[in-house]
């Protein structure tokens, strides 16, 4: 009996000593397990860590911000499909005075359209008023220093489309610069003065040679430019070389007294 009983707790004791070790076994087992998910946790792919981010700023997140280029220009704004007249020479001046070439060729072309007189009989008198205020900032951009010719062509252009609408105001509006290009004239004749025209008065002759015939026998803006370029080459004394490249350049108008 007590060999019987040895037997039994010898037999006891090997079966906790299995099952200790099972134990131990899958403990470490788990172990393992746990410790290849950590390693892996950190190989997470690109596309992972971006599906990440994505479900971290889907929660409301905030997104961290760019850094801003400092190279980088700010955005242009669009020019508007419709411009409203200009009433005055600071009107004109707020819609095209920061615009580029070409954005001041697209505004001045929108206002003569939004505003043609075939769409409302009132539209006349604003383009009266228009290409006065056209031949103005003519006349003061052809002062500047250096001239800027790009933006003097798209002027030209447009005071000659706008003349087309309104042919007699654009005559009526080209005399009376003459007349007081002729007065003035005969003022600094009187003064002791050579004479000669300043360049935005030259310039401004050489528009309305581009917009009236000179070929007409008498015309009411072409006889008048001939006279007085006939005029300042007669009484008009050479004392310089700038004052001889004038005498030179108003005889390359296309006027015929």
């Amino acid at each position: 009996d007590d060999d019987e009983e040895d037997e039994e707790e010898e037999a006891n004791a090997d079966e906790e000593e299995e099952d200790n070790d099972d134990e131990e076994a899958e403990e470490a087992e788990e172990a393992g397990e746990e410790k290849e998910e950590l390693d892996f946790s950190g190989d997470k792919s690109d596309s992972d860590l971006w599906s990440d981010s994505e479900e971290q700023y889907e929660e409301g997140e905030p997104k961290p911000a760019k850094a801003k280029d400092p190279k980088a220009k700010a955005p242009v704004p669009e020019l508007p499909f419709t411009f409203p007249m200009p009433e005055t020479s600071h009107d004109l001046e707020k819609i095209v005075g920061q615009l580029s070439v070409e954005d001041t060729t697209v505004a001045l072309e929108r206002i003569r359209k939004c505003h043609a007189p075939t769409l409302k009989e009132d539209n006349r008198k604003k383009m009266q008023s228009f290409l006065g205020l056209l031949l103005q900032r003519f006349e003061m951009l052809s002062g500047q220093s250096p001239l800027p010719v790009d933006y003097l062509d798209v002027l030209a252009v447009n005071i000659a489309a706008v003349a087309n609408i309104v042919p007699f105001f654009a005559v009526t509006s080209a005399r009376a610069r003459l007349e007081k290009m002729a007065a003035r004239l005969r003022q600094r004749l009187r003064d002791g003065e050579t004479g000669w025209p300043p360049a935005r008065t030259i310039l401004l002759i050489s528009l309305f040679a581009d917009i009236f015939p000179t070929t007409d026998k008498q015309h009411p803006v072409s006889t008048p430019a001939a006279l007085y370029l006939g005029n300042v080459l007669a009484h008009c004394a050479v004392r310089s070389t700038r004052e001889a490249v004038t005498a030179v350049v108003e005889l390359q108008r296309d006027y015929e007294p």
